[in-house]
């Protein structure tokens, strides 16, 4: 093979490989809002952190830079205050009176590591219920995540 045509493959591979690194952490994960699934905390953490490593869209939005974010309150859409199932789980119902709310400090850096940008922010979406929403299903987060990912579109340069 060509030396040059190697060289040029190996460089193509490399920049075509290149991928979004979004790391999270929370601080003074008490003092959350409503940061829980049936109920339980740690278990919210853990698959929040799942869910956002598989959001493609936002991963598209970062490039190939670093996104560090730093979750101050999370508030889940809809409220858990209704009595419980007959599991004893605890039921999330999502209206429009208990919008998504998300504060959080964040750190973008380039590939090489950077700062290109960093700030804090807090967003929530009055209006997330509103209109059709595909492939919501009965993911958990669906509503925060399309939040961050809002903010992502409207705040990190490109």
């Amino acid at each position: 093979m060509n030396p040059t045509l190697f060289t040029l493959l190996v460089l193509f591979a490399t920049f075509s490989t290149a991928q979004a690194e979004i790391t999270a952490k929370y601080q003074n994960v008490d003092s959350f809002r409503d940061f829980s699934l049936s109920g339980n905390q740690s278990s919210a953490q853990s698959q929040f952190l799942r869910e956002l490593k598989r959001q493609s869209r936002l991963h598209s939005l970062v490039g190939d830079r670093k996104l560090e974010l730093t979750f101050t309150d999370i508030d889940m859409a809809g409220d858990t205050k209704i009595p419980r199932a007959r599991t004893g789980l605890d039921l999330r119902v999502v209206k429009g009176v208990f919008p998504p709310r998300l504060s959080f400090t964040y750190v973008l850096r380039d590939a090489r590591g950077k700062k290109i940008k960093s700030g804090s922010a807090k967003i929530s979406d009055l209006a997330f219920d509103r209109g059709i929403r595909r492939g919501s299903g009965n993911r958990s987060f669906y509503y925060e995540l399309a939040l961050l990912e809002a903010w992502a579109r409207e705040t990190l340069p490109t």
